[in-house]
């Protein structure tokens, strides 16, 4: 793999546990909730782009 890939997906798996640990306990207001939720929707949008394009490829590279 890309290791710059593995390095962005590294963040990402860190980044996720922090969330899963502290997000409850942040007593966020209904906005800043909002905000949140808007931003991992769009993560979770660019995850499922990224993984659209690797199962493609891995399709394609499984034809021939």
């Amino acid at each position: 793999m890309n290791t710059y890939n593995k390095l962005l997906l590294d963040e990402a798996q860190a980044m996720i546990s922090l969330l899963n640990k502290y997000l409850d306990d942040a007593n966020l207001n209904f906005e800043k909730r909002q905000s949140v939720t808007n931003a991992l929707e769009a993560v979770v949008d660019s995850l499922d782009t990224a993984g659209i394009i690797v199962k493609d490829a891995l399709e394609f590279n499984n034809k021939f």
